[in-house]
């Protein structure tokens, strides 16, 4: 019980802030190819300015199911982040699907005041790149599907 009370006097001085936790957080974008809308669902995100660390989770796009893992890394600054994402080329499809390879890096931002995000996505292989424009927004992880 002594110990306890100086860890809460050392939070409360500390602010929200430091108690803040990881959260899963949820992606819908257009920058896709064909602005086929698809969802990054990341895990353990912390959206605070300064934040910065690893990315895995998963890509699912909304009109097929076609998923793949991602991994990768990203940082908070005031009112954006910034993400770089490793996705597997070839992905999971509906019908059995395959797995490739294959791997494209994926880099985009979001705007972490709850507006609509306008950011670049670029596409990149290794032998080329290619750049794309659409919407990022975060969304309700409530409403994407599932990684089986």
């Amino acid at each position: 019980m002594k110990i306890a009370i100086p860890i809460l006097a050392l939070l409360a001085a500390l602010g929200p802030s430091a108690t803040a936790s990881a959260k899963t957080l949820c992606v819908r974008t257009t920058a896709t190819p064909g602005n086929a809308p698809s969802f990054y669902v990341m895990k353990k995100i912390k959206l605070k300015p300064g934040a910065a660390g690893p990315v895995h989770g998963y890509l699912i796009r909304e009109s097929d199911s076609h998923k793949s893992p991602i991994y990768g890394s990203y940082a908070a600054f005031e009112g954006t982040a910034l993400f770089a994402v490793t996705v597997a080329g070839g992905g999971l499809g509906p019908q059995g699907g395959g797995y490739s390879y294959g791997a494209i890096l994926h880099n985009f931002g979001v705007a972490t005041d709850g507006t609509e995000g306008d950011y670049a996505l670029n596409l990149g292989d290794g032998t080329s790149t290619t750049q794309l424009t659409g919407d990022t927004t975060v969304v309700d992880c409530q409403t994407v599907p599932k990684f089986p």
